[in-house]
């Protein structure tokens, strides 16, 4: 029996499973939504247990289980929560940034979770990934990396972690998730603990996408406010962080000075950069135009002209959300000379995007495509901002 794997196999397996998602987990997911992310889920155990197998390793070391005493889940508990708090307030940094991108994964995210019942959503989602992928991530090719220093691996997984999700808008927020469960794992050496810690994460992202199946679009000042919110929340997360990992470590255990300092450091400066955001906010700005439309169209349906008038040069911030159940949607916006200045014609489309505006009277147009005469109507939302 091996008794020591080395880095190098670590890899090498995490290579394949990579290959393996992209080329079937991509094809089962999109043929059969839901059910070809458990087929996925199952490849990825795969190649936790047949590396195992092959390199004769003692599964009882590799995939240690036992059972959690109350301390340590609480301090999971809380150590996830922390980790919670700041993936949120980095995932609001990546919205500010790249609206259209992330808004589109998340809502294709949400709808993939809601296409079934939700206990089976539960069960493919979030037991599923919890034993699947922490058997590979937390058990497999964590111990080949024994040779590293605890901060390495830590910081290594991380990184092995965020990059398994094949997606660049949510690289970040999975690498500090891969991180919390590898601390964990490291300081228990008990694979439960980080299971129940996904399960508690994804289990909450299920439940979201059934109490709201779309994403909200945002201007600009609704984001920073929410980003500032999140500022001052993610201010704890700190002092939950240090605070669980005191739980999850022997009774007696005393958080270093040094720690503290940082811990402490940490927590005012996300208090007061939040505190700084929010304060910076003029929240009682009118938008400069604003139009929700909710009706049914056909090929009959007249266009519509909706004025509105610009008073000083900017660049002013556009967000658009257009849904048709059939036909399509065009949208322009044109200055008092006729000229266009922003046009788009689409049947589903969200869009955050700057639209520089000289001082006059504009009109939004909205008109509505049939390649044919069609019976009865379908739903249209049509919701304009310009701020």
């Amino acid at each position: 029996m091996q008794k020591t794997l080395t880095m190098r196999q670590g890899m090498l397996v995490f290579i394949l499973a990579m290959v393996g998602l992209a080329v079937v987990g991509s094809v089962v997911q999109n043929a059969w939504g839901i059910y070809g992310l458990a087929i996925t889920e199952l490849l990825i155990l795969s190649f936790a247990v047949i590396p195992a197998l092959l390199y004769k390793v003692d599964f009882k070391e590799v995939f240690s289980v036992k059972a959690p005493s109350i301390r340590q889940v609480m301090g999971s508990l809380l150590i996830w929560f922390g980790t919670y708090l700041i993936v949120m307030l980095v995932t609001q940094v990546i919205m500010y940034f790249f609206p259209e991108g992330f808004l589109a994964v998340s809502d294709s995210m949400s709808d993939l979770f809601s296409s079934s019942a939700i206990l089976v959503a539960l069960l493919i989602v979030a037991v599923m990934p919890a034993i699947c992928e922490e058997m590979l991530h937390r058990g497999f090719i964590l111990h080949t990396l024994g040779a590293q220093g605890k901060w390495q691996r830590v910081l290594l997984m991380g990184f092995v972690f965020g990059v398994f999700h094949l997606d660049p808008y949510r690289f970040v927020p999975t690498a500090l998730l891969g991180m919390a469960f590898t601390f964990v794992m490291i300081e228990t050496n008990n694979i439960i603990i980080p299971m129940f810690m996904h399960f508690i994460n994804n289990a909450l992202a299920v439940l979201f996408s059934f109490v709201e199946s779309e994403t909200p679009l945002l201007t600009q000042d609704q984001l920073l406010m929410t980003l500032g919110t999140y500022l001052v929340i993610a201010a704890t997360a700190p002092f939950l962080l240090m605070y669980g990992t005191k739980l999850i470590r022997k009774p007696g255990f005393k958080m270093k000075t040094k720690g503290k300092i940082i811990a402490v450091s940490v927590s005012l400066l996300f208090f007061l950069i939040g505190g700084y955001t929010l304060s910076s906010l003029d929240l009682n700005t009118e938008p400069l135009f604003i139009s929700n439309m909710s009706m049914g169209v056909n090929h009959e349906t007249t266009p519509h002209s909706l004025p509105f008038e610009v008073e000083q040069k900017d660049t002013y911030n556009l967000n658009l959300e257009m849904e048709l159940e059939q036909g399509l949607g065009r949208l322009s916006i044109s200055d008092s000379s006729s000229l266009v200045v922003f046009d788009t014609t689409a049947q589903q489309l969200t869009l955050t995007q700057g639209i520089d505006l000289m001082p006059g009277e504009y009109t939004c147009n909205i008109a509505f495509i049939f390649d044919e005469a069609v019976e009865g109507y379908g739903n249209c939302t049509i919701n304009i901002r310009i701020d």
